[in-house]
């Protein structure tokens, strides 16, 4: 399917009334949005988006959209910045974004504190150092992005992108919340090497749990901030990140050998 259009200002506060209503209760996705002339407008590329494709992770969907922005000759510049064509493209796979469970409900993510409610769903806009961005937080954006900045490297952020389109845990927000961590592709490869177990073809259990020694959350806070004093972890392979850990860390390295 030729993604040609994307939703105007109209579109995404229609998009976001549905959040408000329909989307809880199952109703069917207003695909329309996108190709109405009140609440679309045509977008710079035409994409290549074939709308019955489904996507077993957020691997999968971060390879895809890059193979597609590639294809219609767009660079990352030309779209991370983009509110409205990522929304759109979660309009456009909604029901993998947010699927209907067995009550037929969707479980619609929300939070209260935020200039956008939605913002999963719809990217909030936020300005850092003078310069429009996007949240981290978004479910298209964030796959993109990750994969974007390590798919020239051995696993492509699998370890990371590993998990359903829908689901956004507090792993991956460690991760994409910071932007010297997801584009250092070597720190990223070190979290797989200590994280992933490559025989079970997933992340090894308590990788993410708080209280477990060694745990992603410590890596990416407290102990890169200490070593970043001393160490610069871009210059480093991810073996020399990974032997150069405190102690705490050696029951992961140990699996990982």
């Amino acid at each position: 399917m030729k993604f040609s259009r994307i939703l105007n200002d109209e579109g995404v506060n229609k998009f976001r009334a549905f959040l408000d209503d329909g989307a809880v209760t199952g109703e069917p996705v207003p695909t329309e949005l996108l190709t109405k002339q009140e609440t679309s407008q045509i977008f710079s590329k035409p994409l290549d988006l074939d709308q019955n494709i489904v996507f077993c992770s957020k691997l999968e969907l971060g390879r895809y959209l890059d193979n597609a922005f590639e294809k219609a000759d767009l660079r990352r510049q030309n779209v991370i910045r983009n509110r409205n064509l990522w929304a759109s493209i979660v309009l456009h796979w909604f029901d993998q974004f947010c699927p209907i469970g067995s009550d037929g409900k969707r479980a619609v993510s929300k939070v209260s504190y935020s200039p956008e409610k939605y913002q999963k769903y719809i990217p909030q806009e936020v300005t850092e150092y003078g310069s429009k961005n996007l949240h981290y937080r978004h479910l298209a954006l964030t796959p993109y992005r990750i994969f974007e900045r390590n798919k020239l490297s051995q696993n492509e952020g699998r370890c990371i992108l590993a998990g359903p389109i829908h689901i956004f845990g507090r792993d991956i927000e460690a991760v994409s919340g910071r932007a010297e961590v997801f584009s250092n592709s070597q720190l990223i490869e070190a979290i797989h090497i200590l994280y992933w177990d490559e025989t079970k073809g997933k992340l090894r259990p308590g990788y993410s749990t708080e209280t477990r020694a060694g745990n992603i959350h410590r890596l990416l806070a407290d102990v890169r901030n200490q070593r970043k004093k001393t160490q610069d972890w871009y210059s480093m392979t991810a073996r020399q990140i990974v032997e150069s850990l405190p102690e705490e860390f050696d029951g992961w390295k140990n699996r990982s050998r």
